[in-house]
Parts: structure tokens; sequence; C-alpha cells
């Protein structure tokens, strides 16, 4: 969709994206990080595998442009497994939507968003997971920033 709203000159209608267990391919869905200079990008990951270096790099990448000086909206990886959930999301896999924990996994995708899409990108909402309450997604490290 993303692509789609590029290509008719309306990228700007996205408010964000939120990848859940996706590729993260730039390349292969006719993007750039460049095009996430005003929309926020959140690639999200449930299971225990390794981390994903396609998704690390595309918001790495994103994160690159930030401290270039260039765009302003928020870029992260959130992984369920990083150890600063201190084993909340323990047994959550691949299909999280399925798991009992389903409805938290949701708040921790809803706070990102709140904050994120916010009219002041990154004000306090008062989620339980977001921002300045509860898990500060911006130090999860495994997340495109030096994470494991």
């Amino acid at each position: 969709m993303a692509r789609v709203l590029k290509e008719r000159g309306h990228l700007d209608m996205l408010k964000a994206l939120v990848t859940i267990e996706g590729s993260c391919s730039f390349a292969a869905s006719g993007l750039t990080a460049a095009d996430f200079d005003n929309i926020p990008y959140l690639a999200f990951k449930g299971d225990y595998t390794a981390r994903s270096a396609v998704c690390g790099d595309a918001v790495a990448a994103i994160q690159a442009r930030r401290a270039g000086g260039q765009g302003s909206a928020q870029a992260d990886y959130i992984q369920l497994d990083d150890p600063s959930f201190d084993g909340e999301f323990n047994g959550t896999t691949h299909m999280m939507m399925l798991g009992t924990n389903n409805l938290e996994v949701a708040d921790v995708i809803l706070d990102w968003v709140s904050d994120a899409v916010s009219p002041a990108r990154g004000g306090e909402h008062g989620g339980k997971h977001g921002g300045k309450h509860g898990h500060d997604h911006g130090k999860h490290k495994g997340h495109g920033r030096g994470g494991h």
C-alpha cells in the first residue's frame, strides 16, 4: 500500500507504517529510507529467532538520516524477547495475535503508534509500554541502535 501511495504522489497520507513480522525490505517494496523522513516506522518482532538483518538495516537507514539532520519521524525496531521487557513476553511467537497475551502485545504496538503519530511526535500518552511510561522503546537494544 505504501508503494501505491508513493506512486500516486500521496505518501503524505500514510500516518505511520508498522511492519509486524514482515521482511522490512524497502527495495522490494519500492521505498527508501528517505520516504520515512516524515512518516514514523516500526519494525515489530515477536518470536525467538535471530534479529532480522533486513529490518535492522531498514531502521538503521532511517535513523542514519535523523543523525544527519534529515527528517524527524520516529523509527524503531522492537523485539518482544528483548531483555528490557523483563520476560513479560516469554513464549510469544510469530503468531502473536493468537497467544494468550495478544492484548498486551497489541498494547505495545498501540502505545508506540500513540507516541509516534501524536501531533507533538513523542508526547506522553500514559500507555503502559511506551515512551515516558513503563518501557522506554528508545532503550531497546533490539531495534536498530546497535542491538543484539
